[in-house]
Order: structure tokens, then C-alpha cells, then sequence
């Protein structure tokens, strides 16, 4: 909602996996029974999310770059940025994020792309998928469902709310 010019330190799942490990293996008894903040320590709009989901859905389906982003009003008492420090998980657990959002988004583009072969054939359809690197399992959410269309690989949506 809004103009799109809201910001959130968006992180990919590789980020939260690379935090969980290391604050399961540290041996600096200081390190522990702490919180960190999970995050690559970057602010991204909402119009750079959907700019970057456009920009590597284009490369399997071109149309998706003429998607309209349309704009709602602004949701009362939204926090309009958002940016995580992460210092002190770079400080006692030696954190460093290796992928930023549009990293992140590229590559789970590509995984989708890759490995939506075998749904397209399945009997048993579900409604999406999650890449399997951390052992997750699929979800009924029929908005990513109408997001990706599932008919032939990735389809074009007319318009992305925010």
C-alpha cells in the first residue's frame, strides 16, 4: 500500500540459515542466549522489490516487465522503514549475509524455473512451492498461485498490488 516508496530490510532464506548454523556452532559462551537480528543490513522499497521481480521474471517471460503496479492507500500506522542492524551478529557470530534481496530473488526465480517441470506432469498438484534447500514443504496460498499462473512455466500477471 502507499506510493511503493516504503522500505524493509528484506533478507533470503539462505541469510536465515547461514544465522541459524552459526548461533548453533559458536563456542563464545557470550554468543549465546542472545537475539540477533537476521537481515543483510540494506533497505529495499517495495518499488525496487517489484522492479527486481520484474526484471528476472522478464528473462523467462518478457510481458512480465508491462505488469502495472497499482497503488493503494497507505495502511494506518505502517512503519514507513525499516533497516535492521546487524552488526552485533557480525561482531559474535561472525555473520556476514551472503546474498542481498535481488540476489536472493534471482536466484529463486531460477530455482522455480528450473523445477517446475515435474508439476506441470504431477497428479497431485499443489498449489505452490518452496524451494526444498531447507527442507520445507509446499503451501495452499492462491495468490502466489494466481502470481505465477502454473499453466506453461511462469505466466504474465496484468498488475502487482502493493
Amino acid at each position: 500500500n502507499g506510493d511503493g516508496n516504503y522500505s524493509r530490510d528484506f533478507t533470503y532464506i539462505d541469510n536465515v540459515i547461514q544465522m541459524n548454523v552459526l548461533s548453533m556452532i559458536t563456542k563464545d559462551k557470550n554468543a549465546l542466549n542472545q537475539i540477533y537480528n537476521t537481515a543483510v543490513g540494506k533497505r529495499t522499497t517495495l518499488n525496487q522489490l517489484v522492479n527486481f521481480l520484474k526484471k528476472h521474471l522478464s528473462k523467462f517471460d518478457t510481458k512480465i516487465t508491462q505488469a502495472h503496479v497499482l497503488h493503494g492507500p497507505e495502511r494506518a500506522g505502517d512503519i514507513p522503514h525499516s533497516l535492521a542492524s546487524i552488526e552485533k551478529a557480525k561482531k559474535m557470530l561472525n555473520y556476514n549475509p551472503t546474498h542481498d534481496l535481488e540476489k536472493g530473488i534471482e536466484e529463486a526465480i531460477n530455482w522455480y524455473w528450473e523445477n517446475l517441470s515435474w508439476y506441470m506432469n504431477s497428479k497431485n498438484k499443489i498449489w505452490a512451492i518452496i524451494p526444498a534447500r531447507s527442507g520445507s514443504k509446499g503451501f495452499k496460498d492462491k495468490n502466489i498461485q494466481s502470481f505465477f499462473g502454473w499453466r506453461n512455466k511462469i505466466n504474465l500477471v496484468n498488475s502487482i498490488t502493493l
